[in-house]
């Protein structure tokens, strides 16, 4: 089992971190940054788990298309990054690499599965991992005459071994179980800090 990284900062300083490279996404899609204290909640919550050591290792953002989850996911992605933490999963030699997050749209993992299968399997076990869109892929995935399910593979994979998971999603709670069965929707309930995004499309 792997331990959920440590930051080392504050949660007011995760926060404003947050918040800054929020930001600078936003102008990435040409947008103008409006504060906004619904969106301003939901980085403090990610704030909160950032910093947390024990409990939820897995963080789940909820809600209709449109309401930031993809853009705080690389907020999230750029700031983690840039605090160099130490990747306990690969060292070559006396090099120990740092860890960073990996982030990966749902389709595009199930393709992986089936045209670099070796990068799958380092995704899979790659110490914080981002699935964008959860639920738009297909759940069965055909590869040479047999049937596999790549992402419930993936995310039971994650589950056992306790590695540090972000997913974002469109899907009601409800229909992620119904999608993925009650076994692994169950595993979501243990495994996830559930944060509901604003109910709204902020593309409009």
């Amino acid at each position: 089992m792997m331990e959920k990284f440590n930051i080392n900062l504050s949660q007011e300083r995760c926060f404003l971190n947050l918040q800054y490279f929020f930001k600078q996404q936003v102008s990435v899609y040409g947008k103008k940054y409006k504060t906004d204290d619904e969106q301003s909640e939901c980085l403090n919550e990610i704030a909160s788990w950032l910093v947390e050591t024990k409990g939820k290792w897995g963080l789940l953002l909820a809600g209709v298309t449109g309401n930031g989850k993809t853009i705080t996911v690389k907020a999230m992605r750029t700031f983690v990054n840039a605090c160099k933490i130490t990747d306990p999963i690969p060292t070559i030699g006396t090099w120990t690499l740092n860890a960073g997050i990996w982030m990966i749209n749902a389709r595009e993992l199930n393709k992986m599965f089936v045209k670099d299968n070796a990068t799958f399997e380092k995704c899979k076990d790659t110490y914080i991992l981002a699935i964008d869109d959860l639920g738009v892929e297909d759940t069965i995935v055909y590869w040479e005459g047999n049937r596999y399910k790549p992402m419930e593979d993936i995310l039971y994979y994650r589950y056992e071994r306790m590695l540090t998971t972000i997913v974002t999603t469109n899907l009601p709670l409800a229909m992620i179980r119904e999608k993925y069965g009650d076994r692994l929707g169950d595993r979501f309930n243990e495994m996830f800090l559930i944060i509901h995004m604003p109910d709204r499309n902020f593309r409009n």
